[in-house]
């Protein structure tokens, strides 16, 4: 009989661990699309500012996605967009900022070569 109980209370403590396991992956699951959609709407709205003669919508555009992307990215991709932003897009080292960031972006993603 006292079986019977033990069993009882392990499949309970199963089914709390179960759920709690299942939350867990829920959240970061969404915290993965999140941060995917954020990335790639800042490299559109980098892609728009650095073609768009007009910089009014495009660099509205921008500082929204910027925002996005500051609320769930690693340290390292904040640096660099950052460090891009400082260079105003002008210099010729712009486009090896572009490519560290990227790289960043990707290791914050977990796709990283």
């Amino acid at each position: 009989m006292e079986y019977i109980g033990y069993m009882g209370i392990g499949a309970l403590l199963l089914a709390i661990l179960q759920h709690t396991l299942y939350r867990r992956d829920k959240k970061l699951d969404r915290k993965d699309r999140e941060l995917k959609e954020a990335y790639s709407g800042f490299l559109n709205a980098l892609s728009l500012l650095r073609q768009n003669d007009d910089l009014t919508d495009a660099d509205v555009n921008m500082r929204y996605w910027m925002a996005r992307v500051q609320l769930v990215c690693s340290k390292e991709v904040l640096e660099w967009m950052l460090e891009l932003e400082g260079s105003k897009m002008k210099r010729l080292t712009t486009g090896f900022k572009i490519d560290a960031l990227i790289f960043a972006m990707r290791r914050d993603l977990g796709i990283a070569d």
